[in-house]
């Protein structure tokens, strides 16, 4: 006998057929939390194949532990002003020239 049919016995001469009744409708309610339990667990483990998979195709081509993530610098390389100065010189020299 296993344990859950020793203890409905056990209710059963225990409480009477009230108790019976109640341990089987237990036993029900139990059921369904256990049953959506893993409905739920299995649900989630569809989303997780489908957002490894997203992950995947956009991750494709970037190694791992890289930098290669993130926006692209605003800075300008090829942006010159007169004088055939980058934007990084007067950067600099505003700096120097506004530093306390």
């Amino acid at each position: 006998v296993s344990f859950v049919g020793a203890v409905g016995i056990a209710v059963h001469v225990v409480y009477g057929e009230a108790g019976l009744w109640c341990y089987a409708a237990f036993l029900a309610i139990a059921g369904g939390f256990i049953y959506h339990a893993v409905r739920s667990l299995e649900a989630v483990e569809v989303f997780k194949e489908k957002y490894e998979a997203a992950y995947m195709e956009c991750t494709k081509g970037i190694e791992p532990g890289s930098d290669q993530l993130g926006p692209k610098p605003l800075s300008s390389p090829g942006l010159v002003q007169d004088g055939d100065r980058d934007v990084d010189y007067y950067i600099e020299e505003a700096t120097r020239l506004f530093k306390p």
